[in-house]
């Protein structure tokens, strides 16, 4: 799969009391990311800004606050521009980060709000021209106020936005906070039309906190799912300056969903640094063959604008692509002489599946022997139809030398399958050659001995297949709830009352009360403009049960849909808690969740701790490393490097000279996830570092490790160790004994060699370790 890209999504945080979701129209070409980012803030300095005139609250100073979190956020290279604004534009600070950091703290800090108007529109154009055209730099235009334009010669606002627009990027967008006020009529038209823009209002008194996220990768290639169907997973990383906010995840593709066809995504939300995303495609029993593709678009929940940045993911529902090269003619002696050469002519064929190039070539070709595709030197691109003449030139090969066959170098998408002919021979010549003659004779003797040693040979070096695949069902199955519309997620606890609209900030929903049960929520009270919709309509004192989506609907239409989730229950996202008690502090609790390796360093951003690794195993965590000048126990008993440490037993931390650092406790939701075995992959070359992959469901270790060379290649976990599911045609796996297939299953404890096919080379080994 692609991994190759970024994509930015822009953020605007809003306060929980009043805000409008905001899901502007997206860029739908692949956006490249930019060297680095231009912040340009329309900061509204008349006199409302304080409370004076017309002003609704002093928010100017919670502004100059937000602004400077926001820029202290910041890490490495960007600009930031400050144009305040009242009766027009003031010249524009420019302040590169991070040299001019502290200069740009002071001059927000010294800014101040005593202006008599709101000439918005000009001051927004004056901005607009001042931007350089670099598609090197992202920018992002803020318009931040609490009134409306009220500039005598107010200059059209589409107009403006009309002459900015040939000069924009893929990565520049704009945002317009109406604070305290309803967004004008004329910005929501003008912005509704132009791409990456978004018009938001909050509640009085309420300024926006400003968040970047950014999120990898900028593209997901599924593949046939045709030919290899079931689920694929894509890790998405999501880096984040300012506050986190949870993600929401949507799948658009118009063309799969008028052919009937879905593809349900699992989970419908990012929350994490790293989060895995399930894709499958269902309903395909009537859909028509094709190739498909569409867009993740990311939106932010009730009080959060987002936006909608589309990654682009492609995906095939078809036979496959099928290519045949055909031998046309072939001309010239087959035995070349000295400065000799012969001719064979080509043409690449395929099916209607079958369009895109493949590069063709000759390996293993022997010493003094010139080849050439169409008169240069080869490989050569060919797109079915096209035609090519391979030319070989004896430029060294003596009559009598043994000459090896040569082979096909055929690079083809992923996927595809080939009808080659025979490459172009020469012939072996058999003097001299009286060793690969008795070769040929002993080959069948070592094979038949080969056979009957497999024949008596022990029962567990022999390949294991289940009867069925149902036989190892995935331990994980369960604990995924269905998200196919996307719900967003409530967690109850028994007891607990809440009001959707005060918690998710949407004043549609304000006294949509439930009480939490322990099977669900209880519909409390249920506002007049309000319908909740399952298979049936819900009134007031309704049970919703845990996991079942409701949809909510408004007079205007569908509001959205949620689903209340047991916080006990353990997900993907979250499958338990770590309390940590430092010396002398109080208790820091956070959640724990995924299947990566966690470093309690980072997670509690204690240096001292850095380094120290710990993974999900059965019944507890996995402790993978201790780092220098730590030590851990649980009681009197010492850990180190491979323990494991129980949920709910206290682990105490000190350093070399027993001082106290800090005691953790790890604690497990219900239905935690069990890891059945470990993969630990190391790579043939130098630079890769050693993997551990974590295995609770069938897994694609090209997905796993971010090692392209292993996609496609899956083990399905067991409690033995794990099976091979489906090996890519480029690679060869091979333990001490024999080969590995589809279908054999490796020990716990055993190592597994892989060899790339067509270069013979080693790519690694796959060791399985006890979780």
């Amino acid at each position: 799969m692609n991994l190759g890209r970024m994509v930015a999504v822009w953020t605007l945080v809003l306060g929980l009391t009043h805000a409008q979701d905001c899901v502007p129209s997206a860029q739908t070409a692949e956006q490249r990311p930019p060297a680095y980012f231009r912040y340009s803030f329309l900061i509204d300095t008349s006199a409302s800004m304080v409370g004076r005139g017309d002003g609704r609250a002093v928010i100017f100073p919670l502004l100059q606050e937000r602004l400077l979190s926001f820029v202290r956020s910041i890490r490495g290279r960007a600009e930031v521009w400050v144009t305040p604004f009242n009766q027009g534009a003031a010249p524009t600070a420019r302040f590169r980060l991070p040299e001019d950091r502290q200069g740009l703290e002071g001059y927000i800090s010294g800014l101040e709000a005593t202006g008599a108007n709101t000439w918005l529109y000009r001051s927004l154009r004056n901005i607009f021209n001042e931007l350089p055209t670099d598609p090197a730099v992202g920018n992002v235009v803020y318009i931040l106020t609490d009134g409306i334009d009220n500039d005598p010669q107010r200059p059209n606002l589409s107009r403006i936005l009309q002459e900015y627009d040939p000069r924009r990027g893929s990565n520049d967008f704009l945002y317009y906070a109406g604070l305290g006020r309803a967004v004008p009529e004329d910005i929501q038209g003008a912005f509704a039309n132009f791409p990456q823009a978004c018009a938001i209002s909050t509640a009085v008194g309420v300024v926006p906190v400003f968040a970047h996220a950014t999120i990898s990768p900028g593209q997901v290639d599924l593949g046939n799912l045709k030919l290899e169907p079931g689920a694929r997973n894509v890790q998405l990383g999501v880096r984040v300056l300012g506050p986190s906010t949870p993600l929401t995840i949507v799948y658009q593709d118009e063309n799969l969903e008028q052919a009937g066809g879905r593809l349900e995504i699992e989970p419908s939300a990012l929350v994490l640094e790293k989060e895995q995303l399930r894709f499958r495609l269902t309903h395909t029993t009537t859909l028509p063959d094709g190739n498909y593709g569409g867009f993740l678009v990311l939106s932010g929940p009730p009080g959060t604008v987002v936006t909608p940045a589309a990654i682009p993911v492609r995906l095939a529902f078809n036979p496959g692509a099928l290519y045949h090269l055909v031998l046309l003619e072939s001309s010239g002696n087959m035995v070349l002489s000295q400065a000799g050469k012969s001719t064979f002519k080509y043409r690449l064929e395929g099916n209607e599946w079958a369009t895109e190039a493949l590069t063709v070539g000759l390996d293993n070709l022997p010493q003094g022997l010139e080849v050439r595709f169409n008169t240069e030197a080869g490989p050569i691109r060919l797109r079915p139809g096209q035609q090519v003449e391979i030319e070989l030139f004896n430029q060294g090969i003596s009559e009598g030398s043994a000459v090896q066959q040569m082979e096909w170098s055929i690079l083809a998408p992923a996927g595809a399958r080939l009808e080659l002919p025979r490459p172009p021979a020469l012939p072996l010549s058999t003097e001299g050659n009286w060793r690969w003659w008795l070769l040929a004779a002993l080959l069948p003797l070592a094979l038949a001995g080969q056979r009957l040693w497999h024949r008596q040979k022990p029962l567990s070096l022999r390949r294991q297949i289940p009867a069925s695949t149902t036989e190892f069902p995935s331990p994980y199955a369960s604990l995924l709830a269905p998200s196919v519309d996307g719900p967003r997620q409530l967690e109850l606890k028994e007891g607990q009352l809440v009001d959707l609209g005060l918690l998710w900030g949407n004043p549609l929903l304000r006294g949509l009360l439930l009480m939490g049960t322990g099977t669900g929520a209880h519909i409390e009270e249920l506002p007049g403009q309000v319908t909740l919709l399952t298979q049936v309509p819900l009134e007031v004192g309704a049970m919703l049960p845990f996991t079942e989506a409701v949809r909510l609907y408004s007079e205007e239409g569908l509001i959205g849909s949620f689903v209340v989730i047991n916080p006990k229950q353990a997900t993907l996202v979250r499958w338990g808690k770590a309390t940590f008690t430092l010396s002398g502090s109080r208790p820091v609790s956070f959640d724990l969740g995924g299947l990566d390796a966690i470093d309690l360093g980072k997670r509690l951003n204690i240096p001292v701790l850095l380094g120290m690794g710990l993974m999900l195993s059965k019944g507890g965590l996995r402790l993978l490393h201790l780092p220098q000048g730590v030590r851990a126990r649980i009681g009197e008993s010492m850990l180190e490097a491979g323990s494991r440490i129980p949920f709910e037993q206290p682990v105490q931390l000190e350093d070399t000279g027993a001082k106290f650092i800090g005691e953790i406790t790890f604690s497990a939701l219900e239905g935690v996830p069990v890891p059945l075995v470990y993969l630990r992959y190391l790579g043939g070359r130098p630079e890769q570092r050693r993997k551990l992959v974590s295995l609770v469901e069938t897994t694609d270790m090209g997905q796993a490790t971010g090692e392209t060379v292993l996609e496609r290649l899956r083990f399905n976990p067991l409690p033995e160790g794990a099976q091979l599911e489906h090996i890519p045609g480029n690679l060869r796996l091979a333990t001490f004994i024999t080969d590995v297939r589809p279908g054999d299953v490796v020990a716990l404890g055993q190592s597994v060699f892989l060899y790339d096919l067509s270069s013979k080379a080693s790519l690694g080994v796959i060791d399985l370790v006890e979780p």
